[in-house]
């Protein structure tokens, strides 16, 4: 269905060697002289085009990256916090405790929660085994059911599916 909708939105057409014509729906948006920037822009997007529209022939790419961009930024606002960190040690600490707390809400869990779940695990035992690393990793099935966000607060992160 997706495909059907938006394969036909979005067309960009040479009119001829003087135009450059793209298409939205049945608008025609933009006419534009090749040599100009604009005629450049859309030259480059009609050479582009097909790779644009991967997309539509994979049900599980999404048409844009906002997910991603909303996943990394506390990443970038933490970089910025990180130049003021008084030690190169302090600074990886920061690192580590952000791609902590982000990959558990990547996973569905209250970041909270897993935390005082991985202080718990951590201090009751002595880690010698990868194995006990990784039922504690946040896309474990190991991990308590008590720690996943419910419905209600899963809409916050739309990254997670």
């Amino acid at each position: 269905m997706r495909e059907e909708r938006v394969r036909s939105e979005i067309t960009v057409v040479p009119a001829d060697r003087s135009n450059i014509i793209i298409e939205i729906g049945a608008a025609k948006a933009v006419n534009a002289l090749p040599k100009s920037q604009l005629g450049k822009a859309l030259a480059y997007a009609q050479k582009l085009l097909p790779y644009m529209k991967t997309f539509l022939t994979n049900g599980y790419l999404e048409i844009d990256n906002n997910a991603v961009e909303r996943a990394i930024k506390p990443f970038v606002i933490g970089r910025k916090n990180w130049m003021f960190s008084k030690t190169a040690k302090g600074a990886k600490s920061s690192v580590v405790l952000y791609s902590i707390t982000e990959t558990a809400k990547a996973n569905g869990l209250s970041v909270e929660k897993y935390l005082v779940y991985l202080f718990g695990m951590f201090a009751n035992s002595k880690i010698k085994e990868r194995d006990i690393l990784e039922k504690c990793m946040p896309w474990s099935e190991n991990i308590p059911y008590e720690l996943r966000v419910q419905c209600r607060q899963l809409k916050q992160f739309k990254y997670i599916n």
